[in-house]
């Protein structure tokens, strides 16, 4: 064999086999990144779960009932109690937000549009939005806004209580 064509062998070998080291590097970042994704989808399952968990604990449900008929009937730790889970709900829309602007998540895919106004939409939680948006990100303001503006919180509720009724009566 000619030493031309043994070195012109062994240089296509050689290509081949950075060709295949380049194609397993690239399936460990892509599956290193589906599992990033997955832990960042969990995670914002886990707090949207962990807020329906909370307001579906009775003491809480009725305290949130409260603050949407009688706001001015709450006590002070009652209010703290609000602020804290309004708090969470905040943050956990400002992590949608930052996750969508970095091509993770779809835009605003669970928390501002649909959920805004389901905490955010009448009595107390309204009037602590009303206060506590001008420290947020404004993108986040706009689409809460845009839904409250649209939605009345209380007789969506209602309407979705009748609705469960008239089904029931059905069975």
């Amino acid at each position: 064999m000619q030493p031309t064509k043994l070195k012109d062998l062994v240089e296509l070998a050689g290509i081949a086999v950075i060709m295949i080291g380049l194609l397993f590097v690239y399936l460990e970042i892509k599956q290193n990144g589906d599992i990033a994704y997955a832990e960042l989808v969990s995670g914002s399952s886990e707090k949207l779960v962990g807020i329906f968990e909370q307001m579906s604990d009775p003491e809480f449900a009725s305290l949130y009932a409260k603050s949407l008929h009688t706001p001015a009937d709450l006590t002070e730790s009652e209010r703290i109690q609000l602020n804290v889970f309004f708090e969470i709900v905040k943050t956990m829309f400002t992590r949608e937000l930052r996750l969508s602007k970095l091509g993770i998540f779809d835009e605003y895919e669970i928390a501002p549009r649909w959920l805004g106004p389901k905490f955010f939409g009448r009595g107390y939680g309204r009037a602590w939005w009303n206060v506590r948006k001008k420290e947020t990100n404004p993108e986040i303001v706009e689409v809460v806004e845009e839904e409250l503006s649209k939605l009345d919180v209380t007789s969506d509720l209602l309407d979705f209580d009748n609705q469960v009724e008239l089904q029931l009566d059905d069975l």
